[in-house]
């Protein structure tokens, strides 16, 4: 490694820990990512929260390279942040732990403690996996609502419908039914331990219904009004 870095221009030996610790650090916000992707918890959101935490982590890197050798300019970063205001509120505790973790990668990385960084940021990932693992899924309190189209007989409709809430949904309770002249509507709250199970309800029923659209809306995630 000493032989390589010292063929290396100057520019670049210079450049070379800069590039190693942005290296590290994509590497651990696409672990971060993954992990949310798996073993996140959220039913919705993940399509657009996900891809926010490699941007995250390596925005951190950048800031904290750049001031980290300047006092004036943290000075500077201090007062920016302390007018900048988020308008778009966290809705579930478990995402802001997953920013908090990937911010402090980008801390850690932009520091220089690669080692020490990456090897904590493992181990983190490692004890939420377990945690998920061996702790029993919580169930969601989820409103769902099944469009189902090209109806012929109601009742029929109706018991495919509520077979599939039964088949994945740990309980479920029927709020509104409306049957048309070649649709019925369902809206049941149920209680879903697996964030799958949503499209599932929808695919078991469109096996018989292929004209078929479902909606779930979690009221628990809101926030208060």
């Amino acid at each position: 490694m000493e032989a390589f870095m010292t063929a290396l221009p100057a520019a670049f030996r210079e450049l070379y820990p800069l590039l190693k610790g942005f290296g590290i650090e994509v590497v651990l916000t696409a672990l971060i990512f993954l992990h949310y992707r798996r073993f996140g918890s959220a039913l919705t959101g993940k399509q657009s929260f996900g891809p926010v935490l490699p941007l995250v982590g390596l925005t951190t890197f950048l800031v904290i390279t750049v001031v980290k050798s300047s006092f004036a300019l943290s000075l500077g970063l201090v007062g920016a942040l302390s007018i900048v205001r988020f308008r778009t509120p966290v809705k579930d505790p478990e995402e802001l732990g997953y920013i908090f973790l990937t911010i402090a990668s980008g801390i850690g990385m932009a520091a220089g403690q690669a080692r020490l960084t990456a090897l904590i940021v493992v181990l983190i990932l490692l004890v939420m996996m377990v945690t998920r693992r061996a702790l029993p899924a919580a169930a969601d309190h989820v409103f769902v609502s099944l469009d189902v189209a090209g109806v012929t007989d109601g009742e029929a409709a109706y018991r495919v419908v509520d077979a599939a809430l039964r088949a994945h949904a740990g309980r479920r309770h029927i709020l509104r039914v409306d049957h048309h002249e070649d649709s019925l509507h369902v809206t049941a709250e149920v209680e879903l331990a697996d964030p799958d199970a949503v499209p599932r309800i929808g695919a078991a029923v469109r096996r018989e219904y292929p004209a078929t659209n479902i909606s779930a809306h979690d009221e628990s995630r809101l926030p208060p009004p």
